[in-house]
């Protein structure tokens, strides 16, 4: 559900709720705009990191079979995606069944513990996990044993709103936190310590119905978990049990 707003609503709905209406030296367009912005790119990754795939889109290729050169798993280089990736959160891959199967997100320090034994053959390994290596690059772990097609989610890169005209999707009143958090950075110039301490109530009330309403659609808890993935190495390492 769609419910954008431009940039020009946004910053006089800023003005209003911070009475600031007639305080455009002090507080001029363009730091407004600042303000928003900044929270706009904040509450999308607030979203995206407690599991609720509003923002989120995706992207298919094919895994190449093997390591890459120099590495003990597969890189998977993602920097051509457009417009860019803020942080990437999960990828799928196609068994040969036809199947989807999600890879876990691990640690990168796990990132030389899915190698195969040695003397063994990787030929028809499937790849179990995923680590970040940069924004833009990934660990595969193990290296698949042939081609394997993907799918990965990453929240991309928005770019800031400019124009008056410019829009941002609040999907069902999200932009309300976007605008108390704008008006918090003003009135914190401003030193109103009774002014700061309501809006920010205000903003801490809509983040908390934003989370509630999107209960049903999204994964409860985080979106990277920690697991003790020992035994699902068991059988690409040459360990002593």
């Amino acid at each position: 559900m769609a419910r954008t707003r431009t940039l020009l609503q946004l910053r006089t709905s800023v003005r209003d709720q911070a009475d600031l209406q007639s305080l455009t030296l002090r507080h001029p367009d363009a730091t407004i705009n600042t303000f928003i912005n900044s929270e706009i790119q904040a509450l999308r990754e607030q979203i995206s990191a407690v599991g609720i795939s509003h923002f989120l889109t995706s992207a298919t290729g094919s895994l190449t079979a093997g390591v890459s050169t120099g590495f003990p798993y597969r890189l998977l280089d993602l920097s051509a995606l457009s417009p860019g990736i803020v942080r990437i959160f999960g990828l799928d891959i196609q068994l040969t069944n036809q199947r989807w199967q999600a890879l876990r997100a691990v640690d990168f320090s796990e990132r030389t513990q899915y190698q195969p034994e040695l003397g063994s053959t990787s030929a028809g390994t499937v790849p179990e996990a995923w680590a970040n290596v940069t924004t833009y690059t990934l660990a595969i772990l193990p290296a698949p044993g042939y081609a394997v097609p993907y799918r990965v989610y990453y929240l991309p890169v928005l770019a800031d709103l400019t124009l008056d005209a410019d829009t941002f999707d609040g999907i069902a009143g999200f932009e309300d936190a976007v605008v108390y958090g704008a008006c918090l950075r003003c009135v914190s110039r401003d030193q109103h310590a009774e002014v700061f301490s309501i809006l920010q109530a205000e903003r801490e009330r809509h983040w908390q119905r934003i989370l509630q309403n999107c209960s049903k659609v999204s994964a409860a808890g985080a979106v990277f978990r920690r697991q003790d993935s020992l035994g699902r190495r068991r059988r690409f390492t040459n360990w002593s049990w």
